[in-house]
C-alpha cells in the first residue's frame, strides 16, 4: 500500500474556524491550515480550506468547516517513510487508525473515513533491474493508452487517465514538484524494482480494488487489493520485441543506458554523448533510444509476482540501502 484518496467525516475545531473566519492562516505544530471565500452562482459565500500536515504528510481539503476529502501515504503514516512497505492487514488497519488520530488534532468530532477515491499499491520485487526494464521497455498496458514513457534514472511509466503503471528502482527516486523521479547521485543497491499502481478514481477502485465490483467503504481488505493488483498485472503482454539495427548508434546508446554503463571517469556513456551537443539534438535523440528495446527472455509479470501476499518483503530504507523482512503468513477473510 501507497497513497490513499478518501472521503473523510469530521469539523474542524471551533478554534481553527475562527481564525479562518478572520482571514488568517492558522498554524500549531505540523499543521497549518489556510482558507478561501468563493461565491457561488446564487450569491452565497463558501468557505473553502486546505489543511496540511507537515511530517507524515497529509491533505486535506474541506468546506464551511466541514472536512472532505484527505490525502496521506498509509507507509509514512505508519512507519515514518513510504519505502516501507505495508505487509499485511494489521499493519493495513493501523496506518488508517492513525491516519485518524493525526487528522483528529484540527477537529472536534470524530474522524471517519468513506469511499476511497485513489489507492495505490507498490511492492518492491526483487530482481535485476536493467534486464527487466529493457524487457518492459517498449510493452503496453491495455488499459492504459498511452506508450510508455522511459526516463533516464532508469524507470519506466504508463500514464493514463484511470491508472498509472510505474516500475522503478525505489531507492533512486527523489520527489519534486514535477512528481516522477530523478536521479539522486548516489550509490544503492540495484537489486530490486518498485512495481506501483495507481487506480486515481472511484471507479477504478471500485473496479480493481473492490469485492465482487463493490467499492470499498471505510476498509481495505490487503488480500482483495493483493489480488486486484495481480490481475492489473497479468494483462501485461509478454516477453519484449527488438525493433533496432545492433549496429547503429541510437541502439548501442540506449542498450548502454539501459544497463547503467559507466566510463572510467565516473559518466555515464549517456551524459559523455551529451556534451556539446545542441539542446534540441539532445531531445530529439532521447526520444529516438526511448522508443528502442532488445530481445529478452519472454515473461509475464505475474510469474514474478506471488498469487498470494508474500510473507518475504524488501524494504528500502531512507539511505538508499534495503533490507529483507519476513512476516507471517495471514489467513484469508473468511478461511478462520
Amino acid at each position: 500500500m501507497d497513497t490513499i484518496k478518501v472521503h473523510v467525516l469530521g469539523t474542524l475545531d471551533p478554534a481553527i474556524r475562527e481564525s479562518l473566519d478572520q482571514s488568517k492562516d492558522y498554524e500549531s505544530g505540523e499543521w497549518k491550515v489556510s482558507g478561501s471565500i468563493r461565491t457561488t452562482s446564487f450569491g452565497m459565500p463558501k468557505h473553502r480550506f486546505t489543511a496540511v500536515r507537515k511530517r507524515p504528510h497529509i491533505h486535506i481539503s474541506g468546506i464551511d468547516g466541514r472536512l472532505e476529502k484527505a490525502l496521506f501515504h498509509l507507509p509514512e503514516v505508519l512507519h515514518g517513510y513510504n519505502g516501507i512497505q505495508i505487509k499485511s492487514q494489521a499493519e493495513l488497519d493501523a496506518a488508517l487508525e492513525r491516519a485518524r488520530e493525526l487528522i483528529a488534532e484540527i477537529t472536534c468530532t470524530r474522524v471517519s473515513f468513506g469511499i476511497f477515491t485513489r489507492v495505490d499499491f507498490a511492492y518492491n520485487l526483487p530482481c535485476h533491474p536493467p534486464a527487466l526494464l529493457a524487457s518492459l521497455n517498449n510493452l503496453r498496458h491495455p488499459s492504459i493508452r498511452k506508450n510508455t514513457v522511459r526516463y533516464q534514472n532508469n524507470a519506466v511509466q504508463w500514464t493514463g487517465g484511470a491508472y498509472t503503471l510505474s516500475v522503478y528502482p525505489k531507492n533512486h527516486r527523489r520527489a519534486d514538484k514535477k512528481g516522477f523521479p530523478h536521479d539522486r547521485h548516489f550509490e544503492t543497491e540495484d537489486n530490486h524494482l518498485r512495481i506501483e499502481v495507481q487506480a486515481k478514481t472511484k471507479a477504478a477502485v471500485k473496479k480493481l480494488f473492490g469485492t465482487d465490483g463493490v467499492a470499498p467503504h471505510k476498509t481495505l481488505q490487503f488480500h482483495t487489493i493483493w489480488a486486484g493488483y495481480r490481475k492489473f498485472l497479468s494483462k501485461m503482454p509478454v516477453g519484449a520485441t527488438t525493433n533496432a539495427g545492433p549496429c547503429d548508434l541510437l541502439p548501442l546508446l540506449s542498450l548502454c543506458n539501459q544497463q547503467g554503463v559507466r566510463l572510467p571517469c565516473g559518466k555515464s556513456v549517456l551524459d559523455w554523448w551529451k556534451e556539446g551537443k545542441q539542446p534540441e539534438t539532445i531531445r530529439k535523440v532521447l526520444r529516438e533510444i526511448n522508443g528502442i528495446s532488445f530481445t529478452g527472455e519472454s515473461f509475464n509479470l505475474t510469474d514474478l509476482i506471488p498469487v498470494d501476499p508474500p510473507t518475504r518483503f524488501l524494504d528500502v530504507l531512507p539511505d538508499g540501502s534495503t533490507r529483507e523482512v519476513i512476516v507471517s503468513p495471514e489467513p484469508q477473510p473468511g478461511t478462520i
